[in-house]
């Protein structure tokens, strides 16, 4: 059984083996992130000027500020609220 190689008529085509791919990545993946970065930083420039509006002037708005609070005292703890009907353990339970 005969192998074809890279080339139409069966011999190696050069510059086309492991070697040769691991000399070359790091240019490659080196023009890969700078042309995707590139792409991304003209996009994210393109989407922001279409949402750089100016911002409307809000309403001024009158503000009362009292001059004495009144704070309530809390209620007594002397008279806790019992409750009405014994709790029974085991009806919880069952």
């Amino acid at each position: 059984m005969k192998v074809k190689l890279a080339g139409n008529n069966g011999t190696r085509v050069p510059g086309y083996g492991a070697l040769e791919l691991k000399a070359s990545y790091q240019k490659n993946l080196g023009l890969a992130i700078l042309i995707s970065s590139t792409l991304f930083f003209i996009l994210v420039a393109f989407l922001s000027s279409f949402s750089t509006k100016t911002p409307k002037r809000l309403q001024k708005l009158d503000v009362v500020i009292p001059d004495t609070i009144i704070i309530m005292p809390p209620p007594p703890m002397t008279n806790p609220v019992k409750p009405k009907t014994p709790i029974d353990p085991t009806q919880i339970l069952a």
